[in-house]
């Protein structure tokens, strides 16, 4: 069993023993070309850590198996450009890849694509990486290019939709809220009620028995709202937008109590 991997800009995949002062290629040296197989992105393949993921220049995603020291071909990332510096398994049939040009993609270990082709995180992505403890949030951040904080389960569309985990998959509620896509979601001291908000500053508090009704909209926004966080017994919400201002809403008024800039933090 090796200590560590190690992902060279010649493309050569190496396990290094400690132990032993050993390191060792899987792959065959002669074969590779590092302009095409130089190794930019890793992570483990499951959670036993048994199973590595690589990403090479050309896209080719690889796979290593360190019972049967076996390192073979999975798939190759399409329609991105530029070099892929970020890659992290979000389950055991989800991988996810980030191209320094900001696009981000989620695929089957097959290689069929399962998210949209619209998303991106902007130009110049430097840094990638998932929440150890979920498998749903990731960051990313690069030059000139600040660092944001995605919620992958959030459907990217403006409708806010009710799944009964009983029954079949699809929701059993749905409501769309103006048309641009749902940002932030978040419980609040009302039971069966959420807040929600979008791209354009719109934040409003939802009821959600017998279906999914707009009860009220928050004001006081000026572009996207990144984050929500509903206090659980008070009236209380905070949220947290791209003008980088904290503000506190009061959700029985309807009125924005307090607004903070983040530079005073």
């Amino acid at each position: 069993m090796c200590d560590a991997y190690v992902g060279a800009a010649t493309g050569a995949f190496k396990c290094v023993s400690f132990k032993d002062g050993k390191i060792t290629n899987a792959n065959t040296i002669a074969d590779l070309i590092p302009k095409e197989t130089e190794i930019t992105a890793m992570c483990f393949g499951d959670i036993e850590q048994s199973e590595v993921i690589a990403c090479q220049a050309n896209h080719q995603i690889k796979l290593y198996n360190s019972i049967t020291n076996l390192y073979s071909d999975l798939f190759t990332v399409e329609g991105c450009e530029g070099k892929i510096i970020g890659l992290s398994m979000l389950s055991a049939d989800k991988i996810i890849t980030a191209a320094k040009t900001g696009q981000l993609q989620i695929w089957t270990p097959e290689g069929k694509l399962l998210s949209s082709d619209d998303w991106n995180a902007g130009n110049d992505i430097l840094a990638f990486d998932k929440k150890p403890s979920s498998s749903t949030i990731i960051a990313t951040a690069g030059k000139e290019n600040l660092l944001k904080i995605w919620d992958i389960e959030i459907t990217g569309t403006s409708h806010i939709r009710i799944y009964d985990p009983r029954t079949q998959r699809k929701p059993v509620h749905e409501y769309k809220f103006m048309d641009t896509p749902i940002t932030a979601l978040s419980l609040c001291n009302r039971e069966n009620h959420i807040i929600a908000s979008n791209t354009t500053g719109d934040m409003g508090l939802f009821d959600l028995r017998g279906g999914v009704q707009l009860l009220l909209k928050f004001r006081g926004f000026a572009g996207a709202v990144r984050s929500i966080a509903a206090h659980p017994t008070e009236p209380f919400v905070i949220s947290v937008g791209i003008d980088r201002h904290i503000r506190l809403h009061n959700m029985d008024t309807k009125k924005l109590v307090k607004k903070t800039p983040t530079r005073f933090f």
